[in-house]
């Protein structure tokens, strides 16, 4: 039996929740998985294949669904890296002309955009004080390419809730119990609460490339684990 060679590890600590991961480089055989999966346009397929895909590349260590968007996306950018190279070629409409361009980035100048910093413990009355977290790849997805309704996704994103002093920690409520709560709230409640949601941070790529047919300034922006990958 031929012996297997071993994969290099490497470590880095979460953005968000601050956790230290240890990981390795995919392989041809699964990168390939991947690439079927992109190649189908699905979602649930591209979505489902990268957290495989992480989930063996971090030795069954972490689970991608569970993490904050920026967690996911920072974590899946470093093991394509390791993978692939720091190179991307991905295609790019001119606003003007309307020709394709190939644009070569760099993705080790991701960055991570958040609007503003708002803390994730939120007073909303003068008896009440929630505690959010951001949401996870899974309840992101779900929301947008999913079941889940809006107030659904909200309230997977609400941890503890604190009524004149008393705490609920919301995991051990059923999750219709915590969505009749939040829809009990007024407009001005959930407005705290949602401007706590769109200061979400995401990892993006910013640049500027010019036409090469008709020469006119562009930009491009990258965001989202799909557009990271190619």
């Amino acid at each position: 039996m031929i012996k297997r060679l071993e994969y290099p590890t490497y470590e880095l600590i979460l953005p968000d929740s601050k956790v230290k991961v240890k990981y390795r480089p995919f392989n041809v055989r699964e990168e390939k998985i991947m690439l079927l999966a992109l190649e189908t346009g699905n979602d649930p397929e591209i979505f489902s294949a990268i957290c495989e895909l992480v989930d063996v590349c971090t030795m069954g260590k972490v689970v991608l669904r569970t993490l904050s968007t920026v967690d996911a996306e920072f974590l899946f950018v470093h093991i394509r890296n390791k993978s692939l190279g720091e190179g991307l070629d991905v295609s790019a409409v001119c606003t003007s002309c309307g020709a394709k361009n190939i644009i070569d980035i760099n993705l080790e100048h991701v960055t991570i955009e958040q609007k503003t910093v708002i803390d994730k413990k939120i007073k909303i009355s003068d008896k009440c004080t929630v505690v959010m977290k951001f949401p996870s790849v899974e309840v992101m997805f779900n929301a947008e390419s999913g079941p889940d309704s809006a107030a659904l996704a909200t309230a997977k994103c609400i941890e503890y809730i604190e009524i004149d002093g008393e705490l609920t920690d919301c995991s051990d409520e059923d999750i219709s119990e915590v969505v009749a709560w939040y829809e009990d709230l007024n407009k001005f409640q959930v407005a705290k609460i949602d401007e706590f949601l769109d200061s979400v941070p995401k990892l993006v790529y910013n640049d500027s490339f010019v036409c090469t047919k008709c020469k006119a300034p562009n930009t491009i922006k990258l965001e989202g684990l799909s557009s990271f990958f190619a």
